[in-house]
């Protein structure tokens, strides 16, 4: 069965599926799956470069406090 196929099969039996907890399963497969590809591991060099960008910020104040973040989170 060539990709094409597997394709077609598979959506036949998601649009029969009526169970929202292997739904859920799903997405959450297909969330992670596509998330994770996205992820590239750092050398250890940029790993540190990052903190100390980090930690320089946080001396500058540059940082959102919870309230702050919370407002602004009410607007996505």
């Amino acid at each position: 069965m060539d990709i094409q196929a597997r394709k077609i099969t598979l959506i036949e039996y998601l649009t029969r599926l009526q169970d929202e907890l292997m739904i859920g399963k799903l997405e959450k497969l297909i969330y992670k799956e596509s998330y994770e590809a996205k992820l590239k591991p750092m050398s250890l060099s940029e790993f540190n470069s990052r903190i100390e960008a980090s930690e320089k910020a946080i001396k500058k104040g540059k940082v959102t406090g919870v309230e702050d973040l919370e407002k602004e989170s009410e607007n996505w």
